[in-house]
């Protein structure tokens, strides 16, 4: 009836002997199916009739006891072994029953999940059984949801051929969503997906074909609000699933590169930034993708994603100085040779390290001060080139392709937006701090004038940061701006009595916190500073690099580059895993318990007889914190 009885009228009775004749005439049961559900029906109306006329109550149990049984097989009739020849009438006529049933929903293990049977069911406790076995935490939301995915939503009624579809597939469905990070948000995320491309019986019967389809798109809307959100918005994201070697294979700069090129060369400069943003969220959709279905590991990923950073920043550097320079003249020197610009990578964008979320941290340099052909300052027109390159990838908050940040220029937030090459030698030689040292180990030149005036500003950061090995003094204050930092992540996340008289827990945090990411890249840097005078191998911006390195030269020993390498790779998975979820930057681990359970589960772990995935996650975490602390002390504070 509810497969059908849109479409037949003749199959709204709400007789079930009518119905059943109703069923026959049309072929929707076979004839000697539909007969025995006949005289199966009257035979148990008949049986519970007697039942319950004998007890004067609501009863449906055959009664256990024989004698009482008996009693019943003469009420209906029965006589000569008048018990034996019942409960051969009553199992025959019980399988018969069960056997249509099982061909009709197609139900083989007693134990398997009839969604057809639970989507018609209305009772709560049934529905958070079912259901809570595929670890849903709203069972009756999901339930709404698989209702909708069957049915149709608010509106519409699906034809019986697309419910039919859905209730093939909805056995793998839910194992492919149980098998998630989050099932809620899973469902709610594919029921988003198939209402917005519509042609549900096409999208079915092609998950039920294609598995890892099905298990691609279940892991993104169970891991990534930001991602699943993104699928949502261009749903065409999808097709990228279909091609087979979407997610196998990284992709180097120098690929990257020619593909925004080639975009920039084929999109009218009105279209460029909204064309740019659209590759951008394919390539982090391909990126992420390769990360949550476990096909890169960790330093792949960050290098992939600095690489796209670096292919668009490149590109629109060219386009964008190409546009000024036809306004306001080419910038020259005072011997009217050409002044060049480049762009300094700092940070996570530098150590080619960067999270999903990170924003740019960069520096603008160009050759030397004049004017342009038409007049222009250099400064001026290199002010307005650099501030042009923020508002282009900044945008608005939703529109936004990159944050730019430029806080690590000489005087920070007040030194002019780009400097020549020698003010930045006249600011390292007079004015920098110890912690402007420690930066400048992660520097890298990425885009403008690379091999010209990017070798000669990376000649004088190495010249600062590596010219003499920092002092005792030095090395105390770097120790003391990571207490500092510490303390400052204790304070935003301490207990605070909130409105109404709450109390937010303490949490950890992955980046700041005690035994964080911060204490790993401290000790790396300043071990950096100190030798780096002497070994010019260790002078590389990426962390794990630094870390093999500093082997390599004695430095550290094999138990302390194992510690360090390890820590800080399952930190920066923790970070990421908390990242990914809503792309801007998170570093605390979240305080619910179903919120860990959730992260544990992004990073891999599984339920064991001896431990929750929770407390497996929270005893590595304390693990690890451990063992970075104590390796920080070890190296600069013992």
């Amino acid at each position: 009836q509810m497969i059908h009885g849109g479409k037949s009228r003749s199959l709204c009775s709400q007789n079930t002997l009518e119905t059943l004749a109703a069923l026959k005439v049309s072929q929707l049961l076979e004839a000697s199916d539909v007969d025995k559900l006949s005289d199966a029906y009257r035979f148990l109306r008949r049986v519970e009739n007697a039942i319950q006329i004998e007890s004067d109550q609501q009863r449906y149990l055959v009664p256990a006891k024989v004698d009482e049984a008996t009693q019943l097989a003469r009420m209906l009739g029965y006589s000569d072994s008048a018990l034996e020849k019942f409960e051969q009438d009553y199992q025959q006529h019980t399988a018969h029953v069960r056997a249509i049933f099982e061909k009709v929903m197609n139900v083989s293990d007693p134990d398997q999940l009839d969604i057809a049977v639970l989507l018609n069911q209305d009772d709560i406790d049934q529905i958070e059984q079912q259901l809570g076995k595929f670890r849903f935490e709203k069972p009756r939301d999901a339930h709404r949801l698989l209702r909708q995915l069957a049915n149709g939503g608010e509106g519409q009624q699906f034809s019986p051929s697309v419910r039919r579809t859905f209730f093939k597939l909805a056995p793998s469905l839910l194992k492919c969503i149980s098998d998630t990070p989050d099932p809620d948000m899973a469902l709610r995320y594919f029921e988003a997906f198939a209402a917005k491309v519509g042609a549900r019986s096409s999208y079915y019967t092609m998950f039920m074909e294609r598995q890892g389809a099905l298990e691609a798109i279940t892991s993104v809307c169970g891991s990534s609000l930001y991602l699943a959100d993104l699928l949502i918005t261009s749903p065409e994201l999808f097709d990228l699933l279909t091609v087979p070697t979407f997610t196998e294979f990284p992709k180097t700069l120098a690929q990257k590169s020619e593909e925004v090129n080639q975009l920039l060369s084929d999109t009218v400069e009105s279209h460029v930034l909204s064309s740019i943003r659209q590759y951008k969220n394919d390539e982090i959709w391909r990126i992420a993708l390769r990360n949550i279905l476990g096909k890169a590991d960790l330093p792949t990923t960050t290098e992939e994603l600095s690489d796209l950073a670096e292919a668009i920043l490149q590109a629109l550097f060219q386009q964008v100085n190409t546009r000024l320079s036809k306004v306001h003249g080419t910038p020259i020197n005072s011997d009217g040779s050409p002044v060049t610009f480049t762009i300094i990578a700092m940070g996570k964008f530098g150590g080619r390290d960067l999270n999903f979320s990170s924003d740019l941290d960069i520096m603008y340099v160009y050759t030397a001060d004049g004017q342009t052909s038409k007049g222009m300052p250099n400064s001026e027109y290199f002010s307005i080139l650099g501030l042009e390159l923020v508002n282009q990838l900044g945008g608005n908050h939703d529109m936004s392709i990159y944050e730019l940040d430029l806080r690590l220029r000489p005087h920070g937030s007040g030194g002019a937006i780009a400097l020549p090459i020698e003010g930045f030698q006249n600011y390292y030689d007079n004015a920098a701090e110890i912690w402007e040292r420690q930066a400048l180990t992660r520097a890298r030149v990425v885009a403008g004038d690379i091999d010209g005036l990017g070798s000669q500003f990376m000649k004088i950061a190495h010249s600062f940061c590596y010219s003499h090995p920092i002092t005792s003094d030095e090395k105390s204050e770097i120790i003391h701006t990571r207490q500092r930092k510490e303390s400052q992540a204790i304070r935003k996340t301490k207990s605070r009595r909130r409105r109404g008289g709450k109390v937010q827990k303490s949490t950890a945090n992955v980046k700041s916190g005690y035994g964080g990411l911060i204490d790993i890249e401290f000790a790396v840097q300043t071990l950096q500073l100190i030798h780096g005078t002497e070994h010019k191998l260790i002078r590389v911006a990426n962390t794990l690099v630094a870390i093999d390195k500093l082997y390599e030269i004695g430095v550290l020993s094999s138990s302390q580059r194992e510690g360090l390498s390890e820590a800080y790779q399952f930190l920066r998975s923790v970070e990421n895993a908390l990242r990914i979820v809503h792309d801007r930057a998170l570093d605390s681990l979240p305080t619910k318990r179903s919120e860990l359970a959730q992260l544990a589960r992004r990073l891999g772990y599984e339920e064991s007889e001896n431990s929750s995935t929770v407390d497996a996650f929270l005893q590595d975490y304390g693990k690890w914190t451990e063992k970075t602390r104590t390796l920080f002390n070890e190296l600069l504070v013992n």
